[in-house]
């Protein structure tokens, strides 16, 4: 049974007071959503946001237009998940037809942060190993100690002992396209000539 102290008062926490923490926190956390826009009203969308008229969107721009326009949304490591994922040319700005991505990104990567956050016990923005013990059904992943203590070190790239944001987006990624179940099958051999 794992406890925890308190800052404040030195008491150790039970399990159930740490679920009912975590449950308390989740619904504060309330996972926002973007309905998907239609083309023009993305283009509108991008125009107001594209500060410059250079028909691309930095990070400043993008930053103040989610600060502006969905402040919600205004989560920075979800933000900066988002712009670079959005950034399939790899110029550092999000063209128009990348922006539909960004808004796509933002979702998903913001929604992913409130999971991480409300797994994040202490609330430091990293995850100890026994806080992803404790919080991993989160994520829709039930694991045994001994299985989470593995996936942990796998998330873990510099084995500092706890995991970052970044390293849990690129973990939860593999798992989903792990669990997709979706494989190609093996290509056939081409007929001799």
């Amino acid at each position: 049974v794992r406890k925890k102290k308190e800052e404040a008062g030195g008491k150790a926490k039970l399990p159930w007071q740490i679920k009912a923490e975590r449950k308390k926190k989740a619904q504060e956390l309330k996972q926002p959503a973007i309905e998907m826009p239609s083309k023009e009203e993305r283009t509108k969308l991008f125009n107001r946001m594209d500060n410059n008229g250079n028909g691309g969107l930095s990070l400043a721009e993008i930053d103040k237009g989610v600060i502006e326009l969905f402040p919600s949304f205004n989560c920075k490591p979800a933000l900066m998940r988002a712009y670079k994922a959005a950034d399939r040319s790899g110029d550092g700005f999000i063209g128009r037809r990348e922006f539909r991505l960004l808004l796509k990104y933002l979702v998903y990567f913001n929604n992913l942060f409130h999971k991480f956050a409300e797994i994040d016990a202490d609330g430091d923005r990293r995850l100890s190993a026994s806080e992803f013990y404790d919080g991993c059904g989160i994520v829709g992943v039930n694991l045994d100690r001994e299985m989470a203590e593995a996936e942990f070190g796998k998330m873990d790239d510099n084995g500092g002992g706890y995991v970052l944001f970044d390293e849990f987006c690129v973990w939860c990624a593999e798992r989903e396209v792990e669990d997709d179940g979706a494989e190609e099958p093996e290509p056939e051999p081409e007929p001799a000539p």
